[in-house]
């Protein structure tokens, strides 16, 4: 492409400018630009290149054509020109055949919105605008996004079997292959070095196109897919309103965007499974169009490394979990079935289509760091994991719902990880126990013997009613009192409660004997230590010092032999002065 440019110019550029300047502008000219392919020799990536040693090249030599810097100030002249990054060598195919590399052009990105900066040996398009070369993207040499390099280009149009970087040092790098050969002497133009690290990847695949899709792909298998067909066709006639065709058969298909880092493990001869729970990575006798280089394959957001896949209409995602933990739903029972009786939920597995995201990798982390995280759900909001869910607070935890809480677990600890010290006290089966002990109260009552001098003695010479029975009756009556309406417990008595279940690469679940014994239930975290009358061991906690443990064993003594000598108060106070020199 080329056309005639005839305009006056304003002649004030600087000879010293940098070598970017091919030569010092006329004031009137009449030029052709023109695009010409070049080879690329060398980059500049970092200011570890050996440009910015060059001082006319990598140095600013005009300080006032450079904007202030951070203390608002001119840049110094010896400051690095970081202008230059993504500069490039090339040696125009053409033009400048045979020219050793020191008498080469530099030449810029056309573009600096997006940037695509090309490997060595790889073919651009350059073209001088003005007093400056400049650059487009990698041509398409190959049809392989990993690279587009051929060591024959430099061979044939610089006769350089090797290739040296402006410094005139022999670069090193990872030797490529683009030659299939085992042996491992070098081969003429089919092995040879892309830059100071990159490795040409012979398992980079393309992805598969679909009609109309704008796709971005990388190097190293990451891509950004924006489309609107799928593998299904029936799924071609759309579902929102402005897609559709008005037939069945075509349409405008379902907007989606596909965005992937890493692909998935290359196709070999055998079926290969990431995960029991995941799809399978078929045999390469099936997938044949990832085979060889060039070929493609298409996202897989169970078994790439990375997925956020934004779909909407008829294309349902192909998520699946690797959780085997069930649940609540209606369509997975609970590994434990009396966690989730008939009637508990009415949820049931959705059917992934229509607008939705879904982001799958090993490890995701959101985090706000000033400010707040806000999560909204319409419907369910559902959390599931194989192993712990954790929940930690500062000021304040608060669950809030206008229907019920339930929490389903073999075992529940309030105020500490694993202390027994204090079970809780069963509501149902304590009011049974006070009102049998009512009951056995109301036969054991004092009789008063009395008489009236008017009407004689007694018969028979004791009261009618017991004196105490009144008040045990109405204590009696009032004992549903001590029951909550709205908290419920399980654990023993009339609601025993259920174990854990297992569920597949899981740890061992919790399994608490439901003995009516005082030392025989077994398997509560944390150890029973429940019992009719605790006596022994009063401090379980490690934490308390032995020193401790000897002082309560001391006021048990003074309580034993001093409590009936010394009034209630003081032997409180006793006591009290016993603890405060303990704390001393």
């Amino acid at each position: 492409m080329s056309y005639t440019d005839d305009i006056d110019v304003i002649d004030n550029s600087r000879e010293d400018i940098n070598l970017l300047s091919s030569m010092r502008v006329s004031n009137h000219r009449k030029s052709e630009v023109q695009f010409e392919p070049g080879i690329v020799l060398d980059i500049v990536l970092d200011h570890n290149h050996p440009l910015f040693k060059y001082e006319k090249l990598g140095k600013i030599v005009i300080p006032e054509d450079f904007p202030v810097n951070y203390k608002n100030i001119p840049p110094d002249i010896e400051d690095n020109n970081y202008f230059a990054i993504g500069t490039i060598l090339v040696r125009l195919c053409y033009s400048q055949q045979k020219v050793e590399k020191e008498n080469l052009i530099w030449a810029v990105p056309m573009d600096d919105s997006f940037s695509t900066f090309p490997l060595l040996n790889e073919i651009v398009h350059v073209v001088k605008i003005f007093d400056k070369f400049y650059y487009t993207n990698k041509v398409n040499t190959k049809n392989s996004c990993n690279t587009s390099a051929d060591f024959r280009y430099e061979q044939t149009y610089g006769k350089k079997a090797s290739n040296r970087s402006y410094s005139g040092v022999e670069l090193k790098g990872p030797i490529s292959k683009f030659d299939s050969l085992t042996n491992e002497a070098p081969y003429p133009g089919f092995r040879g070095i892309l830059g100071n690290y990159f490795w040409f990847n012979n398992k980079i695949r393309n992805l598969r196109r679909f009609e109309g899709d704008s796709i971005f792909e990388s190097r190293f298998g990451q891509s950004i897919r924006l489309g609107s067909y799928d593998d299904t066709r029936k799924n071609d006639k759309g579902y929102n309103g402005d897609y559709k065709s008005g037939d069945d058969s075509f349409g405008g298909g379902n907007p989606m965007i596909l965005i992937r880092n890493r692909q998935r493990p290359l196709a070999t001869d055998n079926p290969q499974i990431l995960h029991p729970l995941l799809n399978t990575i078929l045999p390469i006798s099936s997938e044949f169009n990832e085979k060889n280089v060039s070929g493609y394959m298409s996202e897989d957001i169970n078994n790439d490394g990375s997925s956020i896949h934004i779909t909407s209409g008829l294309t349902q995602s192909k998520f699946k979990t690797t959780c085997y933990k069930r649940y609540f739903s209606t369509d997975r029972s609970e590994e434990q079935i009396k966690f989730i009786p008939s009637g508990a939920t009415n949820f049931k597995t959705p059917i992934f289509d229509k607008d939705q995201i879904v982001i799958h990798s090993d490890r995701l982390i959101f985090a706000s760091r000033f400010s707040e995280t806000m999560h909204f759900s319409k419907k369910r909001y559902m959390v599931t994991t194989d192993s712990e869910y954790t929940v930690d607070a500062h000021d304040q935890i608060v669950l809030t719902t206008n229907k019920k809480t339930v929490i389903n677990s073999p075992a529940i600890y309030l105020g500490e990880y694993d202390n027994t010290n204090e079970p809780a006290l069963l509501g149902q089966t304590s009011v049974d126990w006070l009102y049998d002990l009512c009951i056995w109260l109301s036969k054991h009552t004092h009789w008063y013997k009395h008489s009236h001098p008017d009407a004689g003695g007694a018969s028979p010479d004791k009261t009618q009613v017991p004196v105490e029975l009144t008040e045990l009756k109405e204590l009696t009556s009032r004992l549903h009192s001590l029951l909550s309406r709205r908290v419920f417990l399980t654990g023993g008595g009339y609601a025993p409660g259920s174990n854990g279940g297992s569920i597949t690469d899981g740890s061992v679940p919790v399994k608490i004997s439901n003995i009516q014994s005082e030392t025989l239930v077994e398997g509560v975290p944390g150890g029973w230590k429940g019992r009719s009358r605790r006596q022994d061991g009063i401090f379980d906690d490690p934490v308390i010092s032995a020193a401790e443990a000897q002082l309560a064993s001391f006021m048990e003594n003074i309580i034993e032999q001093y409590g009936s000598q010394l009034s209630e108060s003081e032997l409180t106070q006793l006591l009290e002065e016993l603890i405060n020199q303990s704390m001393e």
